[in-house]
């Protein structure tokens, strides 16, 4: 027990010693016992360790967008929109106190309200629009998907194989190819929010990995090898497809 414990207790009379002695003894406790986390505070700085780590593993990268970079400047002048959006707002506030024409008014009003409604669709397509996408190693049971945020710097979400709903599941290989013709396609995530995945406007860096994570054959235990039937596929139906139209286009002249 501390000495200042015992010194106080000289100066107290018997009757209420004892009890001066336990209720010293236990704030002699408290004060000396470390502080111990919460179970919220252990889980949260379990998820951060998680996060880190998870931010440091290596990427196997399989596809980069050719549009992220204006869309990233897009993406930082929406803010500027939003402070014009914001000093007309202060402008309509100043004027509704005046005698001004209720046509200038709707015309300043209409203004910003297109200057915030432009600038709240900017944030939600840079929010989905994918601008890398790559498997996390070594394990390549998560794929990550870098997006923009808000202020325009990139946000990477990692999510596992089986939360990603294939698009090309049970589709035919001519159907394959009309969707990936698309300037955007979805892909969709339990749990998440819905992305979006340009083909047409991007880098398809592995193409076999690619493709069968996005028709959902993926196995991370295979190697690249074994996963070219789908690409092979996928040539073979465009082929046949140029094939048809050549014919047809014989037959009509």
């Amino acid at each position: 027990m501390p000495a200042c414990v015992f010194g106080a207790a000289q100066a107290i009379p018997r009757a209420t010693l004892p009890m001066f002695l336990r209720v010293g003894f236990a704030a002699s406790q408290h004060v000396c016992r470390p502080e111990q986390p919460e179970a919220g505070d252990q889980q949260h700085q379990l998820q951060q360790k998680q996060l880190q780590s998870s931010k440091q593993q290596p990427v196997w990268k399989l596809y980069k967008s050719k549009w992220i970079v204006p869309v990233r400047f897009l993406v930082r002048a929406k803010v500027f929109q939003l402070l014009g959006g914001g000093s007309i707002g202060l402008i309509l506030a100043g004027i509704t106190m005046q005698q001004v024409a209720i046509g200038d008014i709707v015309a300043l009003s209409a203004l910003a309200g297109g200057m915030v409604a432009a600038s709240c669709c900017l944030w939600y397509y840079s929010r989905r629009y994918v601008g890398e996408m790559g498997l996390l190693l070594p394990d390549r049971r998560h794929v990550r998907f870098s997006v923009l945020d808000f202020w325009g710097n990139r946000e990477d979400n990692d999510i596992p194989l089986d939360k990603l709903v294939p698009p090309f599941k049970d589709v035919r290989p001519k159907e394959i190819q009309r969707i990936a013709s698309q300037l955007l396609f979805p892909l969709n995530v339990t749990g998440d929010r819905q992305y979006y995945l340009s083909i047409q406007a991007g880098n398809i860096l592995e193409p076999q990995v690619l493709f069968s994570i996005l028709k959902g054959e993926y196995d991370p235990k295979q190697t690249p090898d074994q996963q070219q039937g789908f690409v092979q596929q996928m040539a073979a139906a465009d082929l046949n497809s140029k094939s048809t139209r050549t014919v047809s286009q014989q037959q009509q002249q």
